[in-house]
């Protein structure tokens, strides 16, 4: 199953660098440094 659209609150590429910079963080930690919620990441990250 492919996503129909992008996520909105999140950039693909904001996303990629940040996993690149911080592999091994929580998707909390993530979420607090994109000043997103938690479930904004994890729903970019399907």
């Amino acid at each position: 199953m492919t996503r129909d659209k992008p996520p909105t609150k999140i950039s693909d590429e904001t996303l990629i660098a940040d996993i690149k910079n911080y592999p091994d963080d929580y998707q909390w930690e993530r979420a607090k440094r994109l000043g997103v919620s938690q479930s904004a990441i994890h729903y970019a990250l399907k």
